[in-house]
């Protein structure tokens, strides 16, 4: 029996690997299918080299354009490699984000490759704004690579025991203090990373801390927290102050009170209604498999303390949410955090689906197998966009090129074939030149060094 269960293991571990074989490679390709776009090309052009130059940049962007100081450093740091170095880290960047989503799910088992795979399907199909966040140099940085770092820090709290218990009185004073450190410049990196995300991630954190108090507390022990705990908590409370309380921030929020049309209650209730259609667009599917699972399983037994975990993970994606209200409403990709939240609570709920149940696990794998189909199909289509993509920019720098050589800086250059477009493609969004004076057209007369551009339709494209 022990020989029979060691092979299914081992499978199963072989299994868990492919699953991420197969994923670094495809999410690998994108990276290097997806050019510089919009943001990326001026860091292209304007980054320092030299990294007390990086600093001395961010010093100057902390005082005049925005607090997320980590995500800004990290993609100045990023634009000094060249892109096939981002292409490579990001895609290990990205199977991190997945790792950290399976070791937040209780209860699982060590190796599951069934919530795994289940966990890489819902990053594929609902990251918010899979485009910017995880394929946009510019928007990995400050999305994907700090949401990685927030979701670490948690993990640490999540998986990690509490309790100082008497067999650790006698730890090593060393290791202690170094446990700190470490802690206080993760809670640090963490609370500076996304203000919104950070916010959430103080949440759940003193959450896993309330829930050592009543545990301690129901079989009679007294509380004694490992020194790194508070530690880390400090850190991040003070990176998340360093953020939101950046003299760039009142600068950036002027000039965009400057485009809301209300002002006072209205302005708050036209945001709300606006963050109402961004949290369907995004988590609606998300937050239906929740609801419907956790009312089954709760009428088939479970009980809400078991449920825990799905409740407080799904209430901070809402609170994260809906906490931009305070702000004037940004672009879907500012609720990343919020539905990395959620897939967490999506992956606990199914993981809680009991081996027995045939109906749902009929469901369950059913829409596994399906779902793998239909990625396959829309990656394998959208590669294919991404090339052609590719294709034309490179067509069109040539064509650059051969204009300034020939002394022509005043260009009419063929806009990027819309048939291309797709949900994996962030070059459209008006990033691209257009007919009309745009912020792709001012983006990329600087980048092709000219005096002006302007776009036009290619034969093919009218």
């Amino acid at each position: 029996m022990k020989k029979k269960n060691l092979l299914i293991s081992d499978k199963e571990a072989v299994f868990f690997g492919l699953i991420i074989f197969v994923n670094f490679v495809m999410i690998l390709a994108y990276n290097f299918l997806t050019p510089y776009m919009s943001d990326d090309l001026w860091y292209d052009l304007g980054v320092a080299k030299p990294f007390f130059e990086l600093i001395k940049a961010q010093i100057e962007d902390h005082m005049t354009w925005s607090g997320r100081d980590i995500g800004h450093l990290l993609l100045k740091i990023a634009f000094c490699f060249p892109k096939w170095v981002f292409n490579v880290i990001n895609s290990i960047v990205f199977l991190l984000l997945s790792m950290l989503i399976y070791l937040n799910v209780e209860g699982r088992k060590k190796i599951d490759s069934c919530l795994y795979a289940v966990i890489l399907l819902l990053m594929w199909f609902y990251i918010v704004s899979f485009d910017q966040t995880i394929l946009w140099v510019s928007g990995a940085c400050n999305y994907l690579w700090t949401g990685v770092i927030i979701l670490a820090f948690i993990t640490i709290y999540r998986i990690k025991p509490l309790q100082n218990h008497d067999s650790d009185i006698g730890e090593s004073r060393v290791i202690s203090v170094l446990c700190c450190i470490g802690m206080f410049v993760l809670g640090l990196l963490a609370g500076w990373g996304n203000e919104n995300t950070s916010g959430g991630a103080i949440i759940l954190v003193i959450f896993y801390l309330i829930e050592e108090q009543i545990r301690c507390k129901r079989i009679g022990k007294k509380l004694r927290l490992k020194a790194w705990a508070p530690t880390g908590i400090i850190g991040s409370v003070i990176g998340l102050i360093l953020m939101v309380t950046a003299p760039g921030n009142k600068v950036r929020m002027e000039e965009r009170l400057e485009e809301e049309t209300q002002t006072g209650l209205l302005a708050i209730l036209g945001r709300i209604l606006k963050l109402n259609d961004a949290v369907i667009r995004n988590f609606g599917i998300l937050l239906c498999v929740i609801i419907i699972l956790s009312v089954y399983l709760i009428l088939k037994g479970k009980s809400l303390h078991e449920m825990r975990y799905v409740f407080i993970y799904t209430g901070v994606a809402m609170i994260t949410s809906y906490v931009l209200v305070l702000t004037t409403i940004p672009m879907d990709r500012a609720l990343f955090g919020a539905g990395i939240f959620l897939i967490i609570a999506c992956a606990q709920v199914i993981s809680f689906i009991a081996t027995d149940d045939i109906y749902l696990n009929t469901l369950k794998y059913s829409l596994i197998i399906i779902l793998t189909l239909f990625l396959a199909t829309e990656y394998l289509a959208c590669g294919a966009d991404l090339m052609r993509i590719i294709r034309e920019l490179d067509a069109r720098q040539q064509m650059v090129d051969e204009e300034k050589s020939a002394g022509n800086y005043d260009l009419e250059l063929p806009m990027l074939t819309e048939e291309w477009n797709n949900r994996f493609t962030y070059i459209y969004h008006y990033n691209d030149i257009s007919e009309e004076d745009s912020y792709g057209n001012q983006i990329y007369k600087v980048y092709y060094d000219l005096n002006s551009v302007r776009g036009v339709k290619s034969i093919e494209q009218k």
